[in-house]
């Protein structure tokens, strides 16, 4: 097992316990939260929650991230087509005798 691993089991570990707090347990509570669901992943994701309608735009993308929502998978197709466009171009220009074939005038 690696060390890497080891900590992504360990960060799961953390994430999935109970919370502790009784205060914070009961604000859960107060959101509707289900007791099963009373977590630590559940503290993290209600302040990510709480600091993205702040405007925190960094706790809006975790959150858009971790959900896995369709705009962060579209955002991932249109840098990986970007990048082939990039590669594609240079390929293109690279392969030109001339610079000044590239130019359209």
């Amino acid at each position: 097992m690696s060390k890497k691993q080891t900590m992504q089991q360990a960060a799961e570990l953390l994430l999935n316990m109970p919370v502790q707090d009784p205060s914070v347990a009961a604000k859960l509570r107060s959101f509707g939260i289900p007791e099963d669901e009373i977590t630590n992943q559940m503290v993290v994701l209600v302040a990510m929650m709480n600091q993205a309608s702040k405007g925190n735009v960094k706790a809006a993308a975790f959150l858009r991230d971790v959900s896995g929502t369709e705009e962060s998978q579209s955002i991932s197709r249109v840098r990986s087509r970007t990048q082939k466009n990039q590669t594609l171009a240079r390929r293109i220009r690279d392969s030109m005798e001339e610079p000044s074939q590239w130019e359209l005038s």
